[in-house]
C-alpha cells in the first residue's frame, strides 16, 4: 500500500484519522479537503494525497465529489478480523518455531500486560485502546517476518476506530487483558498450538463484542456521546 508522498501529507493524513478514529468526523459525514487545509494551514494537495490513502484503508469513500467517513459494517468487522486471525497466529507460530521471546520481548509483554491493567482501573479509554494496539502490533513485529508486520499494521490502522466500541461494554477490556495473558504463557510454554487457539478465542470474542455494540442502531450516537463525556472529564482532571 503507498505511503504518503511528503511531510505534509503525512501530517494530513494522521490529523484526519485522528478525527475519524475519535468520531470528531462520524461515519457517514463529509471529510472536507478544504476544511482540513484550513485547520492544519496547509494547501489541499498534501490534504487530497492524505484522504486517497484513507480509501486505500477502506476508511474513507468518494461519493460524487464529496469524501465521507465510511460507514462501520458487520463485514467490515468480518473481514478485518479474519485477516488479523491468520497473521497473529502465523506470527505467534513463527515466534514459538524461532525459540520463543528474547527477555526483552517477555518484559515489554509484561509491562503492556500491567499497563492495560492500570488504564482500566482509571477507565482511560485513550490509553486502553493504544496498549491493547500495541500488544497487537508487537507479535507480528516479534515473529521477525517484516511482511507479516506491515499487513498487521495496515490492519491495525482499519482496527483503531472500533475500539472506541468498547466504550459501551467497558467490562471487554477487563476480559481481553486476561486473554492477553493467556496468549503469552501459550507463547512462553513454546505451546505453538495453544498460542493460536488463544488468538482466536480473543479475536472471536473481540468480534462478537462489537457486533453487540452496532446492534444497536444508535450506538453511533452514543460512541460520540461518550467520548465527549470522557474528554471532558479528561480535562478537568
Amino acid at each position: 500500500m503507498a505511503r504518503p508522498k511528503s511531510n505534509s501529507s503525512k501530517i494530513a493524513f494522521n490529523y484526519i484519522r485522528g478525527k475519524i478514529n475519535n468520531y470528531d468526523i462520524a461515519p457517514g459525514e463529509t471529510v472536507s479537503d478544504f476544511a482540513i487545509s484550513e485547520e492544519l494551514d496547509m494547501s489541499r494537495t498534501p490534504v487530497r494525497e492524505a484522504i486517497q490513502q484513507l480509501m486505500q484503508y477502506n476508511i474513507v469513500e468518494r461519493k460524487q465529489n464529496n469524501f465521507s467517513v465510511k460507514p462501520i459494517t458487520n463485514e467490515d468487522i468480518s473481514e478485518i478480523f479474519e485477516v488479523r486471525n491468520a497473521i497473529e497466529c502465523q506470527a505467534a507460530s513463527r515466534i514459538v518455531d524461532n525459540g520463543g521471546l528474547t527477555d526483552s520481548q517477555l518484559k515489554w509483554f509484561k509491562n503492556n500486560i500491567k499497563e492495560l491493567g492500570e488504564a482500566y482501573a482509571l477507565n482511560d479509554i485513550k490509553a486502553l485502546n493504544s496498549i491493547d494496539s500495541k500488544f497487537h502490533e508487537r507479535i507480528a513485529e516479534f515473529s521477525g517476518n517484516s511482511r507479516l508486520l506491515r499487513i498487521s499494521h495496515e490492519m491495525n490502522i482499519q482496527t483503531e476506530r472500533l475500539r472506541w466500541l468498547s466504550m459501551l461494554t467497558p467490562k471487554r477490556f477487563e476480559t481481553a487483558g486476561k486473554e492477553h495473558e493467556e496468549i503469552l504463557d501459550a507463547i512462553c510454554k513454546g505451546n505453538k498450538k495453544e498460542a493460536v487457539n488463544a488468538i482466536m478465542g480473543h479475536l472471536k470474542n473481540s468480534v462478537n463484542n462489537y457486533r453487540i455494540v452496532t446492534s444497536d442502531a444508535n450506538w453511533e450516537d452514543c460512541i460520540i456521546s461518550l467520548k465527549n463525556a470522557f474528554l471532558a472529564n479528561s480535562k478537568q482532571k
